[in-house]
């Protein structure tokens, strides 16, 4: 028995040893190249660097279980893109954001201690990671779709984030309580002072320029 475990512990290093000279080689090979790009065509090296910053790798987890099958899987339309989810439970709603480089999975331990407590848990897979459409993706996107799955499924009672999940579910959350925020100050500030018409007028001004500037802020980013 203990023999067997030594063994195992001497393969795991090995494959660790393995695993971290590949990833030096990687990291080395990347730094010569946007090293040499960058003073021939440094524009060119730009946006190579930015799609890289925004190309998430869909890496394979082997140390997390499976969405279960009795799960009600659901597409949910964002933009053009379509994103992956599965619901389970009936109860109040929570719905968990997965982190960068993640995929609904990590998240199935929560979610299902959440549903043996009386809970509808609902799990998804951010753009461009596991099942959902795209290559690339960035913050702004992945708030995007925290809110395109909470309108698809059912507002939730309470919202679980991991990792820049938990950054994009702010991120999400900033988005309505700015926009309805302006337009409460706007109403409070103008009931009796403006004329109702050109209070109405102000008040959707207000929440037209903060959605808008929401919608434009993930336009720059990349894409291939």
């Amino acid at each position: 028995m203990a023999t067997t475990v030594a063994r195992r512990a001497r393969r795991v290093r090995r494959q660790k040893s393995t695993s971290v000279r590949i990833g030096n080689l990687h990291v080395a090979l990347l730094r010569g190249y946007f090293a040499t790009l960058a003073r021939a065509a440094p524009r060119t090296a730009e946006r190579h660097a930015a799609f890289l910053f925004c190309l998430p790798r869909r890496l394979k987890h082997h140390d997390v279980p499976i969405v279960p099958a009795e799960a009600r899987p659901q597409l949910v339309q964002l933009g053009s893109r379509r994103i992956a989810s599965w619901t389970r439970g009936v109860g109040p709603r929570v719905l968990l954001a997965h982190g960068w480089e993640g995929s609904a999975r990590d998240m199935v331990p929560i979610a299902s201690a959440l549903v043996q407590r009386g809970h509808s848990a609902t799990v998804f897979d951010m753009p461009a990671h596991g099942r959902s459409d795209g290559r690339t993706t960035a913050l702004p996107e992945m708030a995007d779709a925290v809110g395109a799955v909470a309108r698809a499924t059912g507002a939730p009672d309470a919202v679980v984030g991991h990792s820049l999940g938990a950054a994009a579910v702010v991120l999400a959350l900033a988005t309505v309580y700015l926009v309805w925020g302006s337009t409460y100050l706007a109403i409070r500030v103008t009931d009796r002072t403006m004329p109702p018409f050109l209070m109405s007028s102000v008040r959707f001004l207000i929440a037209g320029t903060v959605l808008y500037a929401f919608a434009a802020r993930g336009r720059a980013r990349p894409r291939r």
